[in-house]
């Protein structure tokens, strides 16, 4: 597989529609091309209080938009 590795940049206004802000991200730097049905991604998402908060955690719906996205 030959991925190019010309660095790219996405940024976008992010509100609670994560699942269109992903899939449009993967789209930009076009993730079906790098990964596919079978292979492991590693999700690391940034967990650093034993309770969530706001603007300082990934949130939950982040996380599970995520994974929406990579399932489809």
């Amino acid at each position: 597989m030959i991925i190019n590795d010309t660095p790219k940049i996405f940024i976008e206004y992010l509100d609670k529609n994560y699942i269109t802000r992903i899939q449009e991200g993967f789209s930009f730097v076009n993730m079906a091309a790098k990964i596919g049905t079978g292979d492991t991604v590693f999700i690391k998402p940034n967990l650093t209080f034993p309770r969530y908060r706001q603007g300082v955690m990934t949130s939950p719906e982040c996380i599970e938009s995520l994974l929406k996205s990579l399932y489809t």
